[in-house]
């Protein structure tokens, strides 16, 4: 296993020649980190910075930014 949770040696981006798995892991720990930042912003648990990056997922998604007080 690599330092992440969830994705396996053979999808890591420290083997070489390894560009297509990598770049389908990251889909992936992208669409499942903006998940878990858009439930935290539900409940109003985020800091500013978790704002900042689900608004950099949301707009990599061609979608509206979230808007926070």
């Amino acid at each position: 296993m690599e330092a992440w949770d969830g994705v396996k040696l053979a999808d890591s981006p420290f083997i070489p020649k390894n560009d297509e798995v990598v770049s389908k892991t990251l889909k992936t720990l992208d669409k499942e980190y903006k998940e878990h930042l858009e439930e935290g912003a539900e409940r109003d648990s985020l800091s500013y910075s978790a704002y900042d990056d689900l608004n950099v997922l949301r707009k990599q998604a061609g979608e509206e930014a979230f808007r926070y007080e």
